[in-house]
């Protein structure tokens, strides 16, 4: 990898691709492709919202100190949309900026916003003013972000309308600005054009002012929280909190702003009014922001974004499932039906639907309840009984003791059906090591019969190729349909040597495809891997990661990815490696759950059934890397 020898220092305020655009002008590379090729790896033009961050971070100086928090906090607009993103959205958003991808996979580009509420400008839009002070102070004029909101249309600092074409012949500045002049040459000066002190974009441009100062504090928890109290208070809610009047919030909304401001901020009222549109802003986890619409309604509860978050009101509603404790389900347990469980897990599953887990400490056997915002008090909850892991491997091991059923439901405070139930699983398991040499002579009288197919299907394709030299691929297919679809699943290198050269092939150029996919496997692998996952990560766990069109040309047109295949093979974890790896985690699941005071092979291979029948030299791995993580562990507890 080429690293960088000159990166441009930051202006203050600059947007991402006012940076970028310097370099280029300071690369002398002809096109912006060029350049973004160059920086990212990538053939556009610069993105909105930049992606792949990590592979121009390695490039650069080791004296620029870039972090991607400091890239996105002080040089995009993506910190005015993070708060309105859950933490599962976010993580979306921070992986496709750090490590990009296709962009049929861009999800950091949907926070631009679409037809019913832009977020970002289509448009870049300079102040002429502005332009001319970067012109005195820096040498050159760039790019502000606070500029490139789509609802802004005055630059706060000096009261002057934004421009995104020449005022003299009417193209389009883009990039251009930053030198001062428009593509023609036409230098871009201020002119009056009764440039007015906007009290509403004013207010609005405070609320978006203090979104971005306290980006980093605000969650998308205490929004909705917020959402509920100013309602409420306001009387938009129905009785209990369950659903909001939304005839009277429209009409009290639609009233509150003149038909202008809606149309210069692109909200189209229709919109607000259709099925689930507010039910979307207050309690959906959108990729989508619609920034202008939350900042009115916002406005119109609680006067400013400020106000809103800072100042709570009281307010009261049911809380799913009561404070607790809670009584144990497990007809099994000594204490079924009395309040032993005092913590539960609630987890919001959006449009008013939480499920919670409940575990009792006793029988290490819970349940799982989910609560509706609209469920009728009497109605009834179904409860999902569940088992804990710890208790199938308890089940095993006295199933390996040859205890009787009943013994070990009552042992282990369970149905003997569960037992029954585990122990069939634990069968099935072992019968396919039982089976194997069977499985070998089943496989090689398949492998036979196979053979035997592709001589014969070779032999019809083949004489309907030389009846029909000139029939393309489809019109083969029609011929000879049953050889020709078996041998393009069985037999696809001979099929791809003796028929006619696809054209769909054509259209790409697969040793890059190749080279691009086997660098994607070998990132995502490594992804995976420090994921810390409780499973191997094997090939189809690499290739289930990727995106459907690259999972998709693997499964299909592997023979033209030698690369790819390749880097599958070698990411994919042996049995050994995994074993290693997920050696860390058993060590703190028996210190934390079992107190073992040190973890030795021995307790490991009791715990854990994958860990037995492992040789001699792979034991002295483990105990190295045993006494290693001992170590560790009992540094930090001293500590």
């Amino acid at each position: 990898m080429i690293s960088i020898g000159y990166f441009p220092t930051p202006l203050p305020n600059e947007d991402f691709r006012s940076i970028l655009y310097r370099y280029h002008l300071c690369s002398l590379n002809p096109e912006l492709t060029d350049t973004n090729k160059e920086l990212f790896d990538s053939k556009t033009e610069f993105t909105v919202f930049p992606r792949g961050l990590e592979v121009m971070l390695r490039k650069l100086p080791l004296s620029y100190k870039f972090t991607v928090k400091s890239i996105i906090n002080n040089y995009t607009l993506l910190p005015l949309l993070l708060p309105f993103i859950s933490e599962r959205r976010k993580e979306e958003v921070l992986n496709d900026i750090y490590y990009g991808g296709g962009l049929a996979e861009s999800c950091v580009g949907k926070l631009v916003g679409n037809k019913y509420g832009k977020s970002v400008s289509d448009l870049i839009k300079y102040c002429p003013s502005c332009m001319k002070e970067d012109m005195s102070n820096y040498g050159c004029s760039y790019i502000h972000r606070e500029h490139q909101i789509a609802f802004i249309y005055y630059c706060n600092k000096h009261s002057v309308k934004l421009i995104s074409h020449c005022n003299d012949c009417g193209v389009e500045l883009k990039y251009s600005s930053v030198t001062g002049k428009c593509k023609n040459g036409h230098r871009i000066e201020y002119r009056n054009n009764n440039d007015d002190d906007d009290v509403f974009e004013k207010n609005l441009y405070q609320d978006l002012h203090f979104l971005i100062s306290n980006s980093n504090s605000i969650r998308v928890w205490l929004i909705k929280q917020r959402y509920l109290e100013y309602l409420s208070s306001r009387g938009y809610l129905e009785f209990e909190g369950k659903r909001i009047r939304r005839k009277l919030f429209i009409r009290d909304f639609t009233v509150a702003y003149t038909p202008e401001q809606f149309t210069r901020l692109g909200i189209d009222v229709e919109h607000i009014t259709q099925r689930n549109t507010l039910e979307r802003v207050f309690w959906g986890d959108l990729m989508v922001i619609n920034l202008p619409l939350i900042l009115l309604i916002i406005r119109f509860l609680a006067g400013s974004l400020e106000n809103f978050i800072l100042i709570g009101i009281p307010y009261s509603c049911e809380i799913p499932f009561g404070t607790g404790p809670w009584s144990c389900e497990n007809k099994h347990c000594p204490s079924y039906k009395k309040t032993t469980i005092h913590r539960c897990n609630r987890v919001d599953k959006g449009f008013g639907r939480v499920s919670c887990t409940f575990m009792c400490e006793d029988c290490q056997v819970g349940y799982v309840i989910e609560w509706k915002l609209r469920t009728v008090a009497k109605e009834k909850k179904h409860k999902k009984i569940i088992y804990s892991n710890e208790k199938e491997d308890l089940v095993i091991q006295f199933l390996e003791e040859r205890r009787p059923y009943k013994e070990i439901a009552e042992k282990l405070y369970c149905s003997v059906d569960y037992v029954k139930r585990v122990g069939k699983e634990y069968l099935k398991q072992q019968k396919t090591g039982v089976l194997s040499t069977y499985n070998e002579v089943a496989a090689t009288i398949e492998i036979n019969q196979d053979n035997f197919k592709k001589k014969i299907y070779r032999r019809a394709l083949q004489q309907v190729l030389n009846d029909y030299p000139k029939l393309n691929r489809y019109q083969l297919s029609l011929k000879c349909r049953t050889a020709y679809m078996w041998l393009k699943r069985n037999d696809s290198i001979w099929f791809e040597q003796h028929l006619p050269p696809s054209k769909s092939i054509k259209r790409f150029d697969w040793k890059e495809v190749d080279e691009a996919l086997a660098i994607r496997v070998k990132e995502v692998a490594q992804q995976l891997k420090l994921s810390n996952p409780s499973t191997q990560v094997r090939r189809y766990t690499i290739m289930s990661a990727l995106s459907k069109n690259e999972n998709g040309r693997l499964k299909n047109y592997i023979q033209h990815l030698p690369n790819s295949n390749q880097a599958l093979i070698e990411c994919a974890e042996t049995k050994e490696q995994y074993q290693i790896r997920h050696l860390p985690a058993l060590v703190w699941q028996l210190k934390t759950y079992y107190n073992y005071g040190e973890v030795t092979i021995e307790s490991i291979q009791a715990y854990r059934r994958s860990y037995r029948g492992i040789t001699d030299e792979f034991k002295h791995v483990l105990r190295e890397k045993l006494k290693e993580i001992n170590e560790q562990w009992d540094a930090v507890n001293y500590k």
